[in-house]
């Protein structure tokens, strides 16, 4: 951990080396349970993103470099575990030139397993926030609370589901007044396909997911709260599923923004 004695290029070193594979995926995050897991859900009204998984051995992800394809050095991201199990206990985060941004440390119930707390802390070591998770039936996530140094509110999620699905998710700020809400719709392969905002009851944007016979976005529609189409962006595949062209398409259906880049032929998670 970077609390002990040794220096962060040591740490950084000794956890290259364990290094034996590496995974491709849109995204990446912590889950409940403290496991480092690639997603293929795209963010709204963003670009794409690759975000590359080193692991070791066991199949735990050491390091992720996260890459935004304006800049050509990755951001990335050190993994600590708790013994020989897959949770993590903590992870720093660098800059594209290898600066030290923020370190996270993350404490979880010793029955369930589950995450009660994810916390943020500066470069010089001075605590950022606090996030502490509450979970509902069937250990899904029912709340997430962001606490500030002097322990007041920030903001809180709300969690709603239907049938194992996140359906609904309601943001609420200092004074813990709704400033609005997520809906989420699914097509019948469980796949995101809509995932509306709303601020008091009017629609403020939506995002619109399609997906090819594998489950890889190939679309994704933003439109406004008249739905009216703001933009779109097309992604091409190569024979293993990583990501080889975008294509971005303004509110006319105009291209105004064409890659195309290789990539290693490497297995890809989802």
């Amino acid at each position: 951990m970077v609390t002990q004695s040794k220096t962060v290029e040591d740490l950084r070193a000794a956890i290259d080396a364990r290094i034996e594979s590496c995974r491709h995926f849109a995204s990446g995050r912590i889950d409940s349970f403290g496991r480092v897991v690639g997603v293929g859900e795209l963010p709204d009204s963003s670009r794409h993103e690759r975000q590359d998984h080193q692991l070791d051995a066991a199949g735990r992800v050491l390091r992720l470099d996260r890459y935004e394809r304006e800049f050509s050095k990755p951001t990335r991201r050190y993994y600590h575990y708790l013994g020989d199990s897959d949770k993590v206990s903590e992870s720093v985060w660098f800059d594209r030139y290898g600066r030290l941004e923020n370190i996270h440390r993350y404490l979880y119930d010793r029955d369930s397993g589950l995450m009660l707390e994810r916390a943020e802390y500066t470069r010089e070591g001075a605590l950022y926030y606090r996030i502490l998770s509450s979970y509902g039936q069937g250990d899904t996530l029912a709340q997430d609370l962001w606490l500030g140094p002097d322990g007041k509110q920030l903001k809180r999620y709300v969690y709603t589901y239907e049938d194992g699905e996140l359906v609904r998710e309601e943001h609420y700020g200092k004074a813990d007044g709704m400033v609005g809400y997520f809906e989420m719709e699914y097509d019948q392969g469980g796949n995101l396909a809509l995932k509306a905002w709303f601020s008091g009851d009017r629609l403020q944007s939506l995002t619109a997911y399609e997906y090819d016979q594998e489950n890889r976005v190939i679309e994704t529609v933003l439109a406004d709260g008249d739905e009216m189409i703001e933009a779109r962006q097309t992604f091409g595949y190569d024979q293993v599923g990583n990501v080889v062209e975008e294509c971005w398409f303004d509110s006319h259906d105009q291209l105004v923004k064409h890659l195309r880049y290789g990539v290693d032929d490497l297995s890809v998670g989802s």
